[in-house]
């Protein structure tokens, strides 16, 4: 219930106030009915049950409390007395296009939002993203000729300049290896959301659990109506969640634009980001069901950056706080989809979809440099047909393992086009292509075109186009072979012990500069005609046959 500054509210009767369909389990201090009252009314005769811990927000508690002196509180109350109260603070600070210049004199022009929770709230210019600044980093703000200052000058600490190097100040600003499209985008200024008390969980289909762009709560949220929002959950000392199906539960997930995740924050459930997607060290994304990036929009150009570590808040009791991104699981399905001469790129490494991650659309999905993107055992790696991926130097897709499960499915479905290198940005040396393992028995000379192909390590389908950009293709080559690190290793051998992979080529391969090891005999099968044009091929020393024995022609 809020209450604004304009209401009139008269009772008279008896008025019940407490938690649709409630179970009498579910009473706790970060859960249960809320009573905003930007205006302190009374209420007259009022019952209140399922009240959370400080649930009665005024910007004076006690005028709020002799309002209610006639109220009574039910038994499913989180707390008692002066402890249903909480004070409502309102942001009083003007802010808008500004220098915000740190302790140490960095300077950073942006959109200066307003303090809260000992945190500054600001937006990039171009609207590609927005965060939550320590305040105690900060030396002072100019905001159209008003100067305000927090704090001293001094050399950062240790701690400061370390989460400084991996979280970079923008996200939406090019580091080395990455192309940078996404930086010239320019953006309108949608609504913002920013989680109005970090370090605590709650639903983010509760309108006052967020504040506007000017700090004010939100009387209702348009997260399950409106897609052109951005969200941003600021750090936090307490790890937290933000969690909520829409109407259509865990299949239907949840449209926003922009996201921004900070250290100890959780973005939980479905979810559709159609604009940027910036996770800080520490934080966390849980998509139930569906993770979808999609946007299909003519010239958009996007990121997905993951820095640091990732919060393991849903793993069990015992396990690690936090988890290495290559390992953390954002959803059971991953869809990722791109508009006609639009880009999206991915920055970092993560695990992505524990099942099945795709690519489509008419668009190019760019790997950045020695940036991953994986997905579970139970499927490829899935590049649709019209869908173009870019792999840069040293970047990687497909799950990290020996086997995957015990008919040996494929690590990547190529039916668009996979580049790796690209003509302005060539590989410039070496880089591994890891694939996995398939058993000898399980080999197969017609695999089925799918992401759920088995048989061979890799399929470039009969629509599919693979090509490699390197600078020099006798000395800057890409390298298929087996995964062989001690996590495909410890992964893999529950399903088997293969002792090769399989490489199967329908469509048109552009291979100039390659080198093929732990392949089996017939192991590389393709047509005679294709072969010839290829260019620049080496063999590694763990093949399991002389070169000329590796190859079979397709259909044989």
């Amino acid at each position: 219930l809020y209450i604004r500054p304009t209401a009139e509210v008269r009772n008279f009767g008896k008025l019940s106030i407490t938690a649709y369909n409630a179970d009498a389990n579910d009473a706790a201090a970060d859960t249960g009915v809320s009573i905003f009252m930007e205006k302190v009314v009374d209420l007259g005769d009022v019952s209140i049950d399922y009240l959370r811990r400080g649930g009665i927000v005024a910007r004076d508690p006690e005028a709020a409390r002799a309002a209610l002196a006639k109220a009574t509180f039910g038994p499913h109350c989180a707390a008692k007395g002066a402890a249903l109260f909480s004070r409502l603070d309102l942001v009083d600070f003007k802010g808008g296009m500004g220098t915000v210049e740190f302790v140490d004199g960095l300077k950073t022009d942006c959109r200066v939002l307003f303090p809260h929770a000992g945190r500054l709230m600001v937006r990039s210019k171009g609207n590609r993203t927005a965060q939550s600044l320590d305040l105690k980093s900060i030396h002072a703000v100019t905001i159209d000729g008003r100067r305000t200052e927090f704090n001293a000058r001094r050399p950062l600490t240790a701690q400061e300049q370390e989460s400084r190097k991996p979280d970079a100040l923008w996200g939406d600003v090019p580091g080395e290896g990455q192309l940078g499209n996404y930086a010239s985008q320019q953006w309108d200024e949608a609504r913002l959301l920013i989680w109005r008390r970090p370090g605590e969980t709650g639903s983010r289909f509760v309108g006052p659990n967020w504040l506007d762009a000017r700090g004010i709560p939100c009387f209702e949220s348009p997260m399950d109506v409106d897609p052109n929002i951005d969200i941003l959950l600021p750090a936090a000392r307490d790890a937290y969640s933000v969690t909520g199906y829409g109407p259509g539960g865990m299949s239907r997930p949840v449209p926003s634009r922009h996201v921004t995740i900070e250290y100890n924050a959780e973005y939980g459930s479905s979810f559709d980001v159609r604009g940027n997607l910036w996770m800080k060290h520490g934080s966390g994304i849980r998509g139930r069901q569906l993770g979808c990036f999609n946007n299909e929009e003519p010239n958009v150009h996007r990121f997905m950056r993951f820095y640091g570590k990732r919060l393991n808040k849903g793993g069990s009791r015992d396990a690690p706080p936090f988890v290495d991104s290559e390992d953390y699981t954002t959803s059971q399905w991953g869809s990722y989809q791109t508009g006609k001469d639009s880009t999206l790129e991915v920055i970092g490494k993560i695990r992505g979809a524990a099942d099945h991650s795709r690519a489509h659309g008419a668009g190019t999905l760019i790997m950045s440099e020695n940036s991953f993107l994986t997905e579970g055992e139970r499927s490829a790696f899935s590049i649709v047909p019209g869908a173009t991926v870019v792999l840069l130097q040293d970047a990687r897709i497909g799950h990290e393992t020996t086997m995957q499960q015990d008919i040996c499915k494929a690590s990547v479905w190529v039916a668009g086009t996979l580049m790796i290198g690209l003509p302005e940005r060539p590989i410039t040396r070496d880089m591994l292509f890891p694939v996995a393992g398939v058993t000898k028995d399980h080999i197969s000379r017609d695999p089925a075109e799918g992401g759920r192909t088995a048989g061979v390590s890799l399929l470039l389908g009969k629509q599919g186009r693979m090509v490699i950009h390197s600078a020099d293709p006798a000395k800057a080559r890409v390298i298929f072979k087996m995964h062989d690190s001690e996590k495909a290793k410890t992964r893999g051998k529950r399903y088997g012990n293969p002792q090769g992979i399989a490489l199967y080529f329908a469509g048109k391969a552009e291979l100039n500069g390659v080198v093929f090891d732990n392949v089996y005999e017939d192991g590389i099968m393709v047509s005679p005609e294709t072969r010839a044009t290829w260019k620049n091929v080496s063999y590694g020393e763990h093949n399991l046959a002389e070169p000329d024995k590796l190859y079979r022609s397709l259909g044989k």
